[in-house]
């Protein structure tokens, strides 16, 4: 996720795509449970993180898409570090 600004667009969107997908494959091999588990609201939340991500990506690009104007991947990873922090 930290090259995201550096792809395409339709290269980010599958990216994406394919990381979320993944993510709500694994809620279902978690053991049935009736409460909301703490492994259920991590991959909950790092899926909505995934998709912000790729949104806020998506937005700074300029019309063409050819420059991606303030996300580098500094603050890309800064934020993974943010995410995986609150995740604790």
């Amino acid at each position: 996720m930290v090259y995201l600004p550096e792809f395409d667009l339709a290269d980010a969107l599958a990216t994406v795509f394919a990381v979320v997908f993944t993510l709500v494959a694994l809620l279902f091999t978690l053991p049935p449970s009736p409460h909301f588990t703490t492994a259920e609201a991590v991959l909950l939340a790092n899926s909505c993180y995934t998709v912000v991500l790729f949104f806020i990506v998506g937005c700074s690009r300029d019309a063409d898409g050819d420059e991606n104007y303030g996300v580098t991947r500094e603050k890309i990873m800064i934020g993974n570090v943010v995410m995986t922090a609150t995740t604790l």
